[in-house]
This record gives C-alpha cells, sequence and structure tokens, in this order.
C-alpha cells in the first residue's frame, strides 16, 4: 500500500492478505468448463502434484501480479493428488528472497529434499521473471500501489506477457515486501534464479521449512 493510504492500514492489510490467499477459492467457484472453453487448462503443462513449502525471512519485489489459476497434474488417488490443483499465479518482474528454504516430502519413500540459499544477507537470492503457482501464503504483506478486482487478462504489471483468462479475478502491484514469508506452491519458474549459497539435501523423514 502507498504511504497515502495509511489512515486505513487495518483494514486494508486484512484485504491484502485475504486477496493474496482467496483467489484459488474464486477460480473454482467459477467453473472448470469457462478455462477448458478459452484453452487455458490444455496449455497447461503437468505438475507433479506434490506441495512445496517455500519460507524466507523476507522478499521484496517490483511489478506483482496475481490471478486463480488451475494446474494440471496426473491423477493419482492413493496419494491424494487430484488432476486439478486450484492455485494463485503470481508474477513478479525482478524478486530478491533473503534466507529462502524449499522443501518437498517424497509420499511412500519417507524421504524430504530441503534446498536453503540466501542465508548470508549480504548474497541473497534474485530472481527474474518469477512466476510461482500457489495454493497458500502467509506473512506480513506491503503492497505499493495496488489494484485489486481488475480482469486477468488485462495485467499490465508482472513478466512480460504475463496475463490469465479473461473475467479472471485478478490483482496488480507496482511493489511488494513480504516478511516472515510461507508459502505452499505447486511449481516455480523464472527467466533467471541466482541461489547464492546453495544448499541441497536429501534427508529422512518428513522435513519441512524452515529448517
Amino acid at each position: 500500500m502507498s504511504t497515502s493510504m495509511a489512515p486505513h492500514k487495518r483494514g486494508w492489510s486484512r484485504r491484502r492478505r485475504y486477496a493474496a490467499v482467496f483467489l484459488p477459492s474464486i477460480a473454482v467457484g467459477l467453473g472448470w468448463s469457462v478455462l477448458t472453453a478459452q484453452g487455458a487448462l490444455a496449455a497447461s503443462l503437468h505438475v507433479s502434484g506434490l506441495p512445496t513449502t517455500i519460507t524466507a525471512d523476507r522478499l521484496v519485489g517490483t511489478n506483482f501480479a496475481q490471478y486463480g489459476w488451475f494446474d494440471g497434474a496426473k491423477a493419482n488417488p492413493g496419494a491424494g493428488i487430484p488432476g486439478l490443483i486450484p492455485v494463485t499465479r503470481t508474477g513478479i518482474e525482478n524478486a530478491t528472497l533473503y534466507n529462502l528454504c524449499q522443501s518437498v516430502t517424497i509420499p511412500g519413500f519417507n524421504v524430504s529434499l530441503v534446498i536453503k540459499a540466501g542465508t548470508d544477507s549480504a548474497n541473497p537470492v534474485k530472481a527474474t521473471n518469477l512466476v510461482i503457482d500457489m495454493s497458500k501464503l502467509e506473512g506480513n504483506a506491503t503492497f505499493t500501489n495496488i489494484d485489486i478486482g481488475g480482469d486477468a487478462s488485462e495485467l499490465s504489471k508482472g513478466p512480460k506477457g504475463f496475463a490469465g483468462p479473461q473475467n479472471m479475478f485478478s490483482q496488480e502491484a507496482q511493489a511488494l515486501e513480504i516478511t516472515k514469508l510461507k508459502q505452499t506452491a505447486y511449481s516455480t519458474s523464472a527467466g533467471t534464479f541466482t541461489l547464492n549459497g546453495l544448499s541441497l539435501e536429501v534427508k529422512t523423514g518428513t522435513i519441512t521449512c524452515p529448517v
């Protein structure tokens, strides 16, 4: 939020937190037929369907945009993986993350993959054209010049060409900062992803960031 709206900080903070996580339920409510008719689902690649936990002490980004979406997965009822996963697709043109941790547990094998980077505050993780499909987001968020409720097909911020289906609810902002970030994601992509101080480990048991 811009400082000019500081008198309404408490109410707007609640609205920001709500808006950042409610889009998946909006997408479900619209129904699959809308996206299928527009060819959106057909263009999606399959994801593994395994949720990844991502945490960071702080994320700072410019040109943020977000809309409701579905990730397609190869359904596996025994592993609790549905064929379609409602998510919030989030794009950030430039992002810096401090003390990044990412973990995913492989069902049936009792092992977890843990990735850490940017633990030195002088050498954080940097990403360009970052796109994350998430189902949950927690943290303390501040948005600058935010617009909520626009049509996803008309998004002008976020990575170049970042837009969603027509008539899908969206939001975008000039900049954002999130502290104590914790999110559940199903896919992540970036134009460049610089992981300073990278550490990758496979550990026995269920390991969840932060570790």
